[in-house]
This record gives structure tokens, sequence and C-alpha cells, in this order.
């Protein structure tokens, strides 16, 4: 599993064992080249992590070791304001557009509507 911590200036990504006997587990710190402002929504698939994040969606190439990863570039996502979730199904990564609403008038509201778009995995 990775997971994301903002460090105020810069996002820091771990890799973190999901197989420990005890519960607890030594996370990683992965040595990112490249930059992405922003991590939301996070997909590992193989040795890419896709992140998805208000620029659309980065793919970061990971080593064998899983310890460092180069940023290869950002896929837009037609239509979506803010990408959030992403979950590969197939050959397609689905989006989801976390739609805050004008001044954040969509958030707590239960008639709100998300638009999921599916994109080639890039």
């Amino acid at each position: 599993m990775v997971l994301t911590v903002n460090l105020g200036d810069q996002l820091a990504f771990y890799l973190v064992p999901t197989d420990t006997a005890d519960g607890v587990a030594d996370a990683r710190r992965i040595t990112l080249h490249g930059t992405t402002d922003a991590a939301d929504g996070l997909q590992l698939i193989g040795r890419t992590l896709y992140v998805a994040n208000p620029q659309g969606v980065a793919e970061i190439k990971l080593s064998r070791s899983l310890s460092a990863g180069q940023v290869l570039g950002t896929t837009q996502v037609p239509g979506a304001a803010l990408p959030s979730a992403a979950k590969a199904f197939g050959c397609r990564l689905y989006v989801v557009d976390a739609n805050f609403g004008e001044n954040f008038s969509n958030v707590g509201d239960p008639a709100a509507e998300f638009k999921v778009t599916a994109i080639p995995l890039p």
C-alpha cells in the first residue's frame, strides 16, 4: 500500500507493507524524482503509481524495490474540475471529480452529483 503525507510545502510518499502478523508495519519513504503538487486518490499497479490530483492523474514509475520513483507526466481528466479518487479496472482508470461546488456548496449535500470519468491507463 502507498500513502502520502503532506509535509507543508511538499508531499512525501511511503510504501507500507500490508502483510504484517502483528498489525504493525514499518513504512519506507519513496524517493521521488520530479514533483506532483497534490495527491488524493492513489492507485498502484505493479511498479506504476497513479496519483489523482487537481491537475489530472500523475504517472510515477517506481524502481524494482519500490523505494524510488520518477514522475513521468500528468494526464488531464476531461471535464473534471477536481480529480480525486482513482481506481483501475481493466485497461482504464476511473477518476471521480470531487465536485465541491461553488463556494463548497456541495459539501455534505446528499443530493450533489459526482461524475466518474474513465481514461485509458496512461
